[in-house]
């Protein structure tokens, strides 16, 4: 097992500062062990032990707050699932960002667009874009949103739900930059990032939805 820690950047117009670091855990926890330290009851209906509720970074967008990961968890072809849990107070911002640094070629993109929508973004690099969309403001609003590849099937969920799908035919991308709270350095998030989980690999519905269930038990969000 392992702790990879990410640092926590204030990038403004004069340079990069780090101003903070989180940490990754890889690995595997006992159910006593998750329990222990306030995470999810695996086999009780009762609340979480932590008594001092979600925990979150608070994003400020006029400090252009942003965590930065070291690589990318998986380009547009692989199959893939992201779940992220935020809180954004304002439109055209980013909570979960995979890409391509000047190209802005994307693979599962988690944001608010300018209406406060939450989308699934996705752009290949011959240029062919794909939005997946819930038509509903989110603005201020905690969220759960969901974006599940698998194959050519694109689906977003939203609260554990399913919102909005789409099948369109994607080319291989090439990412490099993966963020947290903005789009590879612009659209910052301003509001509260809960936990985000990005996978690669197959999932099953039955995957996804225990995967909401943790998430959402984390950050205090009903499904």
């Amino acid at each position: 097992t392992s702790i990879n820690v990410y640092p926590l950047r204030d990038s403004g117009s004069t340079g990069t500062t780090l101003i903070g670091g989180t940490g990754l855990f890889q690995g595997t926890l006992t159910a006593s062990q998750i329990l222990a330290y306030g995470g999810i009851p695996l086999t009780t209906t009762a609340a979480a032990s932590s008594s001092s509720g979600p925990g979150y970074l608070e994003l400020k967008a006029a400090s252009q707050h942003r965590l930065q990961l070291g690589s990318v968890p998986f380009n547009i072809q692989d199959d893939h699932c992201v779940v992220a849990a935020f809180k954004s107070n304002t439109a055209n911002s980013y909570a979960f960002s995979n890409a391509k640094s000047g190209t802005l070629a994307s693979a599962c993109s988690i944001n608010i667009n300018g209406s406060g929508y939450v989308q699934l973004y996705y752009k290949d690099d011959a240029g062919t874009t794909v939005y997946v969309t819930d038509p509903v403001d989110r603005r201020g609003q905690d969220v759960l949103a969901t974006g599940w590849k698998v194959g050519s099937l694109i689906v977003l969920r939203i609260n554990g739900v399913q919102k909005a799908t789409s099948s369109s035919a994607l080319s291989i991308t090439t990412l490099d930059t993966c963020q947290l709270g903005a789009l590879t350095g612009t659209s910052f998030l301003d509001g509260n990032l809960y936990p985000v989980l990005p996978i690669k690999g197959t999932l099953s519905l039955a995957d996804v939805i225990l995967l909401e269930k943790q998430a959402a038990s984390l950050a205090g969000v009903t499904l």
